[in-house]
């Protein structure tokens, strides 16, 4: 099993995707899209989240705790003041959040070595097996906090199997 660390570059690329899939829940996939208003009000509650995963990032998963409150009662007064439109809200919401963490995996299979020497033998790479437990559920409380949580101190395992070309296993 290979080890890495997420890199400030892949944080902010993993950032970066939210804010892609953020504007593209914007413009698609809504019954009806937001209005500038509700629209503005996600970037707040977004602005709050993103504040709250980088802290986590820097520091760690318990000096985020101040700002990981913040985002999740801004989040939730949001849900409330949207009234009907509430499920739209949380959608784009939901959606920034997978992008986060599509963007965190992607980088994390991005670091996979396709093959490795060991001597003189060259290992192609013949599998890989992800494993990390998140649940982004219909709480958006439980799904920010565990982004908050995987980012400060979260370990996404990702096992990569080796082998070398043309051999056959038994």
């Amino acid at each position: 099993m290979l080890y890495s660390m997420i890199s400030r570059h892949d944080f902010e690329a993993a950032i970066n995707c939210a804010h892609e899939a953020g504007r593209r829940a914007a413009t698609s996939g809504l019954n009806a899209p937001l209005g500038a208003a509700l629209l503005d009000r996600v970037a707040e509650v977004w602005d709050h989240i993103e504040a709250a995963l980088r802290k986590a990032y820097q520091f760690g998963v318990e000096q985020a705790q101040d700002l990981l409150r913040t985002a999740v009662d801004q989040a939730e007064n949001l849900l409330r003041e949207a009234k009907a439109r509430a499920e739209s809200v949380e959608q784009q919401l939901q959606e920034r959040l997978q992008g986060y963490l599509s963007g965190l995996l992607d980088r994390a299979l991005q670091g996979v070595r396709s093959a490795l020497t060991v001597g003189e033998t060259r290992l192609g790479l013949v599998g890989i097996d992800v494993s990390q437990k998140i649940t982004l559920t219909g709480s958006l409380k439980v799904s920010i906090s565990e982004l908050v949580a995987l980012t400060g101190a979260g370990e996404l395992t990702v096992v990569a199997r080796y082998d070398v070309p043309g051999v056959i296993q038994q």
